[in-house]
């Protein structure tokens, strides 16, 4: 009887989980404005870099390789959509490239983000030091996570991290080839004027 009643909470805890990383994967597309994923393709993203979002919260690097693997692997039909767009941002960058500044560029984002990404690990520092599990923890972390990043909130870090880290040929870039991934016309960061 206790496994069976085990089991239903774990299932209960998974299905609360995948729901709120769901409505999370659903306001980036229906509030923030993505555009180049669904809110079932976001979700499945996000539920392929649970594991190490869980397993090591502070580790940046790991995080981002991995993110890169769940969109690379997870990203089906747009693949080639996507790689063209990468090749495009590429050769508008020239002779930057997007893969180094984007490891350039997760120094300074952390720091503009560092309020609500503190608050973040350390719900899910806390949760796992009180023994509750994966799942548990991570609906407590997508909780807090939609609950800050909102429109207004993406705005502003957009804007300080444009303003702070963009030369004006990069922000050019960012402007050209964003509204095939974001709609660019929610947000004031798109409207600004490099030097």
């Amino acid at each position: 009887m206790k496994v069976i009643v085990a089991t239903v909470i774990l299932l209960i805890q998974n299905a609360l989980c995948a729901d709120i990383r769901q409505a999370l994967a659903t306001k980036c597309v229906n509030t923030l404005g993505v555009t180049f994923y669904t809110a079932s393709q976001l979700n499945t993203i996000f539920a392929c870099a649970d594991p190490q979002l869980y397993a090591t919260p502070t580790n940046t690097t790991a995080m981002i390789t991995v993110a890169k693997n769940c969109i690379i692997n997870n990203s089906g039909s747009k693949a080639l959509t996507a790689l063209s767009l990468y090749t495009s941002i590429n050769s508008c960058l020239n002779p930057d490239d997007i893969l180094t500044l984007a490891e350039e560029w997760a120094t300074p984002l952390t720091k503009l983000t560092k309020t609500l990404t503190n608050k973040c690990i350390k719900k899910i520092k806390t949760c796992k030091a009180a023994g509750t599990g994966q799942e548990a923890c991570l609906q407590k972390f997508y909780t807090l996570a939609k609950a800050g990043i909102t429109k207004a909130y993406v705005n502003t870090i957009c804007t300080k991290f444009v303003k702070q880290n963009l030369s004006k040929t990069q922000y050019a870039c960012a402007i050209k080839y964003a509204p095939q991934v974001v709609d660019v016309s929610l947000y004031k960061c798109a409207t600004l004027t490099i030097s």
